[in-house]
């Protein structure tokens, strides 16, 4: 869902065609909706392959780096 979702969104220059918007919705959904059903499964898999002392560590750092990489992919687009 994630990859159909950035499929979808058309380039810069499509702009002027009036189903831009419509596209970019939908394309934002599917990305919406594929992080949901991703993040959980990561989550999960991180917490069952950490030792239990570390749980807590490797779980913040994992949400930190992934507020890190949107900030800063925002910015490199």
């Amino acid at each position: 869902m994630i990859a159909l979702g950035l499929l979808n969104i058309p380039l810069p220059l499509a702009s002027e065609k009036p189903t831009f918007y419509a596209v970019q919705v939908f394309s934002i959904v599917l990305l919406s909706f594929g992080n949901g059903l991703m993040m959980p499964s990561i989550n999960s898999m991180v917490s069952s392959n950490t030792p239990f002392a570390s749980r807590g560590q490797m779980l913040g750092l994992l949400q930190g780096i992934g507020s890190l990489a949107r900030a800063v992919g925002i910015e490199e687009v």
